[in-house]
């Protein structure tokens, strides 16, 4: 998932000394984003340079990965793709069963359950199917066993689903609760700024630190972020008062 955070790695163009008639370029980056360190717009050649710094970087991610996956030869690829071609019906349909969403995209831990049980039947469908040739092991084995994102490079979603369903099932009591603490604070941060605003304006000169105080204990993580929102809105003021805040409305 791209990051909202600005990236701490600049990335300089490399210009040859003897073609270098200003100082070389830098850019900033948030994961969506990419623009001059310097404030200038982006230029035709800032944008050749970076897509081609874009693709260089991922060869070599690539290049250096563990994932087997990368290391493919050209003939591996285009036979995976074949298989799936030829088979894309069959294979598809079970495919669609077998992703592992956030855990608080369910409504319940039952529905969490059911999706992962779901999940793993139709991944043991499809290893079977794709067990009859070598060609059909190795694209389950990349799609499926050897996945990758930006934190880890070479992991198992089917192990992943694995590890989500043992746990639900052996901590349901515990997950079941999470879940209905989840959803207390999904609800309540539809009317945090305002319950938030409301505490501060009966209590001028509350500290951020005792502020949580004045709500349910499980709310407490979304205070935080109803102060920033508050801050942010210029509805009130923070004033340094120690390792806290004193909050005064505005």
């Amino acid at each position: 998932m791209p990051s909202d955070k600005i990236s701490e790695d600049l990335i300089p163009i490399q210009i040859p000394e003897d073609d270098r008639d200003e100082s070389p370029v830098s850019y900033i980056s948030n994961g969506r984003t990419t623009w001059r360190a310097d404030g200038k717009e982006l230029t035709d050649e800032d944008v050749a340079y970076l897509r081609q710094a874009s693709y260089e970087k991922a060869r070599q991610y690539c290049e250096n990965s563990p994932n087997p996956k990368f290391h493919r030869g050209f003939d591996e690829r285009m036979a995976q793709s074949q298989f799936h071609t030829a088979n894309a019906e069959y294979i598809d349909k079970l495919e669609q069963d077998i992703w592992l969403p956030h855990l608080y995209d369910f409504r319940s831990v039952d529905e969490a359950i059911a999706h992962a049980q779901k999940a793993l039947i139709s991944a043991q469908e499809l290893a079977e199917y794709c067990s009859k040739t070598s060609i059909g092991q190795q694209y389950f084995e990349d799609m499926w066993l050897h996945a990758h994102n930006s934190r880890y490079p070479d992991f198992s979603i089917i192990d992943k689903i694995k590890e989500r369903y043992k746990d639900l099932t052996l901590n349901y009591e515990e997950r079941k609760h999470d879940f209905a603490v989840h959803q207390k604070r999904q609800a309540f941060l539809q009317i945090a700024d305002d319950e938030v605003l409301k505490v501060i304006q009966d209590n001028p000169a509350i500290l951020q630190k005792d502020l949580h105080k004045q709500f349910d204990s499980d709310l407490k993580p979304t205070i935080g972020t109803a102060v920033s929102h508050l801050v942010k809105a210029d509805k009130i003021t923070r004033i340094k008062h120690g390792s806290t805040y004193e909050l005064y409305p505005k």
